[in-house]
């Protein structure tokens, strides 16, 4: 057994349990091939060819990469995790087996070990808190964690494209995540789009106003409401906000994950606001102001966290369902 310093790369497919059993092996195999060339194609860049650091630890649905010993670049995981996403795009493009992953990065001082087939496996935090993110991550996603996170914020842009998340274990700890832009112009795009929306000549007024002139000139329109009730502003018309079907879904899939993790919080504590605030952080956007473009992906997201509660668990163990489909949402007529 040898202390080793590493960094992780844990991912694995999504859905990949619910396909039939031919499509499974074309992902692993195609998934695999996809990891070899870009852990190698890096390497090459750098010409360490020669003294590739990478072993791989095969999880069934996915793998685990392991860079032993590699200090620098210290954002070696993330720019090979972003290839891997590239590659599998460019994949899909072309095959008739589309497949997404999500991935946990970490680092770390952990230990090395020979296991019962005599291969060289990994114990510790470092390995432990990768798989951990990657649980956290929803499909195409980069989730990092605490000690990889403390590396990277002192390295390039990594602080601004890195975004917190809390999340609570079943076990009670509470701890943090890092969700990864990882593709800056987008975020770039949403920054650009919230800048043409900020209100403009706009005055706020607290209190009496009398006898005062206000000003000389105002070159703008002006609506005045009456009344201390805000007033509702309206939705943008592409926003899943419009479409009370959707609304209804995930409000559904909200309220199936605050039950199933009450269920696991036996000391109470639980906050129902979380699972909002974790898809705003993800999302962009409070949930029904997001395009119904993200609605997929906002219910798979959801749909992840409620599976993985120790509840939801305990159900896909006994094959039980841990909530019905849009399709039999819609048949059952159940909106807000």
């Amino acid at each position: 057994m040898d202390k080793i310093s590493a960094k992780y790369i844990f991912l694995d497919v999504v859905a990949y349990s619910g396909r039939p059993a031919d499509e499974q092996g074309y992902i692993v195999e195609a998934l695999q091939k996809i990891v070899k060339l870009s852990v190698n194609g890096y390497f090459d860049v750098l010409d360490r060819l020669w003294d590739n650091p990478a072993h791989y630890l095969p999880t069934g649905d996915g793998m685990c990469i392991v860079l032993e010993g590699v200090d620098e670049p210290e954002d070696v995981h993330v720019k090979i995790a972003e290839t891997i996403h590239s590659k599998i795009k460019t994949h899909n493009s072309s095959s008739k087996f589309h497949f997404e992953v999500r991935i946990g990065i970490n680092e770390g001082k952990d230990v090395a070990y020979n296991d019962i087939n005599e291969q060289r496996n990994y114990a510790g935090r470092g390995i432990n808190h990768a798989q951990r993110a990657m649980s956290f991550a929803n499909a195409g996603q980069i989730c990092v964690a605490q000690g990889a996170y403390e590396v990277l914020a002192n390295f390039g842009d990594y602080k601004k494209r890195l975004h917190p998340v809390p999340q609570q274990l079943k076990d009670g700890e509470n701890i943090f995540v890092y969700y990864l832009d990882y593709a800056p112009e987008n975020a770039a795009k949403r920054k650009r789009s919230t800048a043409k929306t900020q209100p403009k000549n706009e005055m706020n007024i607290n209190g009496a106003v009398s006898n005062s002139v206000v000003a000389q000139t105002f070159n703008s329109n002006m609506t005045i409401f009456k009344g201390d009730k805000k007033p509702k502003l309206p939705m943008p018309a592409n926003s899943i906000a419009n479409d009370a079907h959707k609304r209804g879904y995930i409000k559904y899939l909200a309220d199936r994950y605050n039950k199933w993790r009450a269920m696991d919080e036996a000391k109470g504590g639980m906050k129902y606001e979380v699972i909002w605030n974790n898809i705003k952080t993800v999302f962009g956007n409070d949930a029904y102001m997001n395009s119904v473009d993200k609605f997929d992906q906002i219910v798979r997201y959801v749909q992840e966290r409620i599976d993985n509660t120790t509840f939801g668990k305990k159900n896909r163990k006994i094959r039980k369902r841990n909530y019905h489909t849009f399709e039999e949402h819609l048949a059952k007529g159940t909106d807000e």
